[in-house]
């Protein structure tokens, strides 16, 4: 995932969740952002995104995120019942989101494939158009020498 991707589905998610999009961002330490914070870049880092650009969305340093992801498995081992809330509201809704956006690329593809597979059968067709008024007029050009002589 692009950092530009991960900016818009963060985004996007914080909208529907009614997360304030710049505390998240911030450098806030209020518990509740924290805990946010902490499920985004959790779920950011199993994209396969780098811990440097995982901050890069949050404004975070890369041992931020790593520090994050730990304390989100200790909260996970421990059953941390309130961070287990957060983590799966917003876990549902980045998995329906990204899904959506994979969807929505995936049908994309789909489209340009279909429009490339039409120019392709257009410009074959042009090309045995031309062959024909190739031949064509290489035939017209023997008739006229051939009347020339």
């Amino acid at each position: 995932m692009t950092l530009k991707e991960a900016n818009e589905l963060v985004a996007r998610i914080s909208t529907v969740l009614d997360i304030n999009i710049h505390n998240l961002k911030s450098k806030s330490r209020k518990a509740d952002i924290i805990l946010e914070r902490r499920a985004f870049m959790k779920l950011l880092s199993e994209t396969g995104m780098t811990t440097k650009n995982v901050g890069s969305v949050f404004n975070q340093s890369h041992s931020n995120v790593i520090c994050s992801n730990k304390k989100h498995n200790d909260f996970v081992e421990i059953r941390d019942k309130e961070y287990l809330s957060v983590f799966e509201k917003i876990k549902k809704e980045f998995i329906l989101r990204a899904d959506s956006l994979d969807n929505a690329i995936h049908s994309l593809l789909e489209i340009l494939m279909t429009e490339n597979s039409l120019r392709h059968d257009e410009l074959i067709s042009c090309s045995r158009k031309n062959k024909k008024l190739k031949k064509e007029i290489q035939y017209l050009k023997d008739q006229l020498n051939m009347l020339n002589k």
